[in-house]
């Protein structure tokens, strides 16, 4: 018995990936630990300025706030994930030889090479 290609089991159905499987979470732009920090220390210079009588901290990091956002929206653009994606490419080599020496000895072969 021949099956007919309009049957609704034999069609691929199309289901939707929704966004929040996929894209990263950001804060304005910014990827969020990285945001945190910087307004950590901009939270943390406004007392400093008060405490010291000094205004200038306080407008230090206010400045510091929001003229670091525009860094960080362009660093997320270009990698979202830095902060998994940096401690992982640090320990990468410098350099992989195509081929190892002459002298190295030969690798047993694999199980599911024979």
């Amino acid at each position: 018995m021949q099956q007919v290609a309009s049957d609704p089991e034999n069609t691929p159905r199309e289901e939707p990936i929704y966004a929040a499987l996929w894209k990263p979470r950001l804060w304005y732009g910014c990827n969020p630990v990285l945001l945190v920090i910087v307004g950590f220390f901009a939270l943390m210079s406004f007392p400093v300025g008060l405490l010291a009588h000094n205004l200038w901290w306080s407008a230090l990091g206010v400045a510091v706030l929001s003229v670091s956002i525009y860094p960080l929206r362009a660093l997320a653009r270009r990698e979202p994930e830095i902060l998994e994606v940096l401690p992982r490419y640090r320990t990468y080599a410098k350099h992989y030889a195509a081929i190892g020496s002459v002298g190295s000895p030969l690798l047993a072969p694999r199980r599911h090479q024979r």
